[in-house]
């Protein structure tokens, strides 16, 4: 199969469906990382990943802290590679190694990231996954299609500004979804 456009979903938020209640993706926002003919991965940026703090990944990483300070807790990127550490975040210099996804928005992997960021020179926004999601060829497209998945363009506000039990709902009102309306003729991308 041939997407349109051959970034698909790359940069952008996906957001489970108010249908999806009992799946481990209910009430997911999701930043699309990556978006093909072949599949895609996203990273959840709205659940936090349990029992896990900063300073954990530093020891990790064996770097000696605090090379950054934050408050912002650890997300759970997703089911696949739980030990993979990614960091979405404002474009900045200071990290050599991002990668742009959005107009606003790079990653990196985590142990650049802590390596390179500084409590004076650091992205302005940025959020710690560790996991991440993804999506056989076909597969999401045919969740989309099913309307489990809803699409919206990803913005910074969402992204970072909300707290993570607000994306969602704030998601969907970006939608004008209310999110106990349970809608089959929505999610096509």
């Amino acid at each position: 199969m041939k997407l349109p456009n051959p970034n698909g979903l790359t940069g952008k938020l996906l957001i489970a469906a108010p249908k999806l209640q009992s799946d481990i993706f209910a009430q997911s926002v999701i930043y699309m990382i990556g978006h093909d003919e072949f599949g895609a991965v996203g990273l959840v940026i709205n659940q936090t990943a349990p029992n896990v703090t900063i300073d954990d990944l530093y020891a990790d990483f064996k770097i000696t802290k605090p090379n950054i300070l934050t408050k912002n807790p650890i997300h759970f990127g997703g089911p696949v590679d739980v030990n993979l550490g990614l960091v979405v975040h404002s474009p900045s210099p200071t990290i050599k190694k991002a990668v742009k996804v959005g107009k606003n928005i790079a990653i990196s992997a985590c142990h650049d990231f802590l390596k390179q960021a500084t409590i004076d020179n650091q992205p302005d926004h940025f959020l710690l996954t560790l996991g991440y999601a993804s999506w056989e060829e076909g597969q999401l497209e045919k969740e989309l299609k099913e309307s489990d998945w809803l699409t919206l363009d990803a913005t910074p506000d969402i992204i970072f500004d909300k707290q993570d039990d607000h994306k969602w709902t704030h998601a969907l009102a970006s939608l004008k979804i209310n999110k106990t309306v349970h809608s089959h003729q929505v999610g096509l991308a």
